[in-house]
């Protein structure tokens, strides 16, 4: 067995000069930035801080091309970088810039087809020149100038208060003439075509030189083409994210985002109880996806190593709204992370490597508007996120069972639930030769992926019999509600049968009857319980070095026990619901109900042991525990008092005291909306006893949460 781990590139903050080989840039951030892209898709061309994507050339067959030539021409301090030609029969075709060629000539299949040449300057401004539904038919040459792209745009963001964000700006001795307000800056443009999708994808650092602050110069374009950016700026632990479309390109612009559009947006982590007294180890960051058409086109990581938080909590700004009308298509998906363990790689004497592993939360976008939490599986770059004969990532538009907006969940924590063990059996033929790959991944009640799990998981070999194999994984890193948890994951493998591959689990999510998430009821008869998984195989594509899965129908059955009481199991009816069969990435969709859980006196909390089985007799055993309570028939019953963090309860007020209240919202435990109050106090006179969820708005526009009992 053995751990898969993802193929990344690392990319380095230093802007490309043709005055000099390096630039003494200075930057207060110690950020760590990571892209991942289809390499198999998409060729790679760095010049400093700017990293440049193309999609990759298709080979033409002997006897159907005729041959284009592309001339050049560019003044001294402009440099080519390459050409491109494209259509959506044949595909994309490019061939980079090399010294000191005049031209580029191209063997195409003849048809209609768009192309560019783009060029750079010395100040790190970029320059593309395109022509439009071109008909190719015979042998041909065009030219296209740099002097032709004379159309400016510009891109800017200011912070939630107007206040503009930028790098340091430099003059060409390289000295800072405006210091820079950000400590860190990443974006992600594309050019795209619409109906062909991603033409041309720019990554870019941020700095500039006085006077040459453009971001793009090209030519006038007609609409069926748009400029879309993903923008990450950074300052301390706070981060600020835009997503920009510009769809008139025929004329200059500058384009600066609305402040008043941002959604501050704080996300609670839970570590896990193995680290959690390791403080250095929890450190924040994010994961920041360009999407297109569903797809990703690129995904870029980042975390700052020697910024430890003690609140466990990652501050966002996020100006991405959602685009679910298909007006352009594009999306930008932000994942917010928690390191939870860090290890030191040590690769020579003083050559040592901080290594950190995170809890990684589900996929967001929104704004004022609000928040979407989209379920598009666990994986950033493939594998059970692969459509089927594709090996690309389909993030977009996710399950839609499993993803959520923020009005569907009261509070959310991450890494504060007991997860289930996707796990990823990969059985295939390599050269002759059968492989298996058997990758286990621990994914919590949101979506969220704790990759530190894996280090801390036993495996062993489980009860062997003349038709059956086990694998048993364990996972004790667990801890809910001060309860020690696990999961432990068994995999039975039929030996008298060809197909030899177990089913998996994919998702676990509770939700009460109206569609609220939580694993906490105070009535089971509210309480539903929803699970995908199947029978994934898995289809390897040599030429890639990966593959993409297909799912079989399995047999689910669930039972339910009080917490480390197995002997009192009980099964809940599950029913496969077949429109919300998902792929790729979840499979086949069960909803049970949890009204058969009986109600005691006192809390209770319940393990859950999930088994799928397919066709051939090979299944999983999954034992989730802790996974669901029942608050109890006397939760209600005591009085509890929180004046130490300024909410109490008064007779029968509730009062908020000692802090700045513009609003006060009462939510139940399973967050449905009670009662709101403008000012600092809401009657709670007519309220019944439970548990409930107080949400506090300060005039600034920060809410706090508390939980208190009535």
């Amino acid at each position: 067995m053995m751990r898969n781990l993802k193929l990344l590139l690392v990319l380095f903050s230093t802007l490309w000069s043709a005055h000099l080989s390096s630039a003494p840039w200075q930057s207060s951030s110690q950020a760590v930035r990571v892209t991942s892209c289809n390499e198999k898709k998409y060729c790679k061309k760095q010049l400093g801080g700017l990293t440049f994507f193309m999609p990759r050339s298709k080979a033409v067959q002997t006897g159907e091309a005729v041959k284009v030539t592309i001339n050049y021409d560019f003044p001294s301090g402009i440099t080519p970088l390459g050409v491109s030609i494209y259509n959506s029969e044949s595909g994309m075709f490019h061939v980079d810039y090399v010294a000191p060629q005049k031209s580029v000539t191209q063997s195409i299949p003849k048809g209609v087809y768009d192309m560019f040449a783009s060029y750079m300057s010395t100040y790190g401004e970029v320059y593309y020149v395109f022509r439009e539904q071109v008909a190719v038919e015979k042998e041909m040459s065009l030219t296209l100038s740099q002097s032709e792209a004379k159309v400016p745009i510009a891109i800017r963001t200011v912070d939630h208060n107007g206040s503009p964000l930028h790098m340091p700006v430099y003059n060409t001795s390289y000295q800072i003439v405006e210091p820079g307000t950000a400590d860190d800056f990443s974006s992600m443009s594309f050019f795209i075509l619409k109906g062909f999708g991603n033409v041309a994808a720019v990554l870019g650092g941020g700095y500039k030189f006085k006077g040459h602050d453009t971001d793009f110069f090209i030519n006038p374009l007609s609409d069926r083409y748009q400029l879309c950016e993903a923008r990450m700026i950074s300052l301390g632990d706070t981060y600020w994210f835009n997503k920009y479309v510009v769809s008139r390109l025929d004329s200059g612009q500058t384009i600066t985002n609305d402040p008043s559009r941002f959604y501050k947006y704080e996300q609670d982590f839970e570590v896990s109880p193995m680290w959690k007294d390791s403080t250095e180890f929890h450190v924040p960051g994010y994961y920041m996806s360009g999407i297109y058409d569903g797809d990703a086109i690129i995904g870029q990581q980042s975390y700052i190593p020697y910024m430890p938080l003690t609140d466990y909590k990652t501050k966002f700004y996020l100006d991405t709204p959602i685009d679910d009308e298909g007006l352009d298509n594009f999306n930008v998906l932000v994942k917010p992370l928690l390191s939870d363990y860090m290890s030191k790689e040590v690769y020579a004497p003083g050559d040592t490597d901080r290594v950190f592993y995170f809890i990684r939360g589900q996929q967001v976008a929104g704004d004022k508007e609000g928040l979407h939490f989209i379920a598009a599986g666990y994986e950033e770059d493939g594998g059970f996120n692969s459509p089927q004969g594709s090996v690309r990532s389909q993030l977009y538009p996710g399950h839609p069972a499993f993803s959520f907006t923020n009005g569907n969940v009261s509070y959310l924590k991450y890494g504060s639930n007991c997860p289930i063990n996707s796990v990823k059996y990969a059985s295939y033929i390599d050269g002759g030769q059968e492989q298996t790959d058997i990758t286990t991944n621990y994914v919590g009640r949101y979506g969220e992926l704790r990759d530190a799990d894996y280090f801390v998981e036993e495996q062993e070999e489980g009860e062997e019999t003349d038709s059956t194999h086990s694998l048993v994984f364990t996972n004790k890193n667990v801890k809910v509600d001060g309860l020690d948890g696990k999961n432990v994951t068994t995999l039975y493998i039929n030996k008298k049968k060809q197909d030899h591959v177990p089913p998996t689990l994919q998702m676990l999510q509770f939700k009460d009857i109206n569609g609220n998430l939580t694993d906490c009821f105070t009535d089971p008869k509210e309480g539903v319980i929803e699970i995908a998984g199947g029978d994934f195989i898995y289809h390897y594509i040599p030429e890639a070095y990966t593959g993409y899965f297909t799912c079989a129908p399995v047999d689910a059955k669930v039972f339910y026990y009080p917490h480390e009481n197995p002997s009192q199991k009980t099964q809940i009816d599950m029913k496969e619901i077949s429109t919300l069969f998902y792929m790729p990435g979840y499979g086949h969709f069960f909803r049970g109900e949890l009204a058969s859980v009986p109600v005691t006196m006192d809390k209770q909390w319940y393990d859950l042991e999930i088994k799928l089985t397919d066709t051939a007799g090979n299944s999983q055993s999954q034992v989730i525990c802790p996974a669901f309570s029942i608050a109890g028939g006397q939760s209600g019953l005591c009085q509890h008092s929180m004046v130490d963090e300024g909410v109490s309860l008064c007779g029968d007020r509730l009062v908020v005291s000692g802090q700045d209240v513009s609003r006060i919202v009462l939510y139940s435990i399973v967050g449905c909306k009670i009662v709101a109050s403008e000012g600092n106090e809401i009657s709670t006179g007519e309220l019944p006893h439970g548990v409930y969820v107080v949400q506090v708005l300060n005039h600034a526009g920060v809410w706090t949460s508390y939980k208190i009992a009535i």
